[in-house]
């Protein structure tokens, strides 16, 4: 019985010992079409969107595509416009307290 739970037991941790720690593929399309996939992030794609799945090909989540010039303006605009809209409503709460 002893030598039953002591071989089962090794049979146990060596199969937990094989399991990679973490199984993570990547995929993205080039600039021809083509679909990358490695295990590791794509330096190809580097400039676009990358998946990240796990290896029961689930995405995990979605590594987006850095911002170009444009898209970077636009958001500091948008910030800009909404830290000034909070600031004249902070403005207006305040000037309806001192009434």
């Amino acid at each position: 019985m002893k030598k039953m739970f002591a071989v089962g037991s090794v049979a146990m941790l060596s199969a937990f010992c094989i399991l990679p720690a973490s199984a993570q593929i990547y995929m993205c399309k080039d600039a021809s079409g083509r679909t990358l996939t490695s295990d590791r992030p794509i330096p190809e794609c580097s400039n676009r969107e990358m998946r990240e799945m796990g290896k029961d090909g689930v995405t995990r989540r979605v590594i987006a595509a850095p911002l170009t010039a444009e898209e970077k303006r636009k958001r500091t605009q948008e910030e800009e416009k909404k830290k000034a809209e909070a600031t004249a409503l902070e403005e207006q709460r305040k000037s309806d307290r001192a009434l």
